[in-house]
């Protein structure tokens, strides 16, 4: 929710009694909430396509890095990933 709707709402409603002030408000937070999760998948949409490429240069990346260590540090690399996949099957 946007702060200055906030205080737009807010300044509309100084005068309501107790009853009215939280129906209120509570009406306002609904419809944001309601309009938050009605956008949820576009946002998603919009998020993934954008992370779809920049999870491909991520993985260039790695691995340039990772053919630059193999020569002098295979033995540890290769210990490394077996001890990150024996994690990832079991974390316990």
């Amino acid at each position: 929710m946007r702060r200055m709707s906030l205080y737009t709402i807010a300044s509309s409603t100084k005068e309501m009694g107790p009853g009215t002030w939280r129906d209120t408000l509570d009406d306002y937070f609904g419809d944001s909430n309601w309009k938050k999760v009605v956008g949820l998948g576009h946002a998603m949409l919009y998020k993934i396509k954008n992370a779809l490429p920049e999870r491909e240069n991520h993985h260039e990346a790695f691995e340039d890095l990772n053919d630059g260590l193999r020569g002098e540090y295979g033995a540890t690399l290769k210990q490394w990933r077996e001890q990150v996949e024996a994690w990832e099957y079991d974390p316990t």
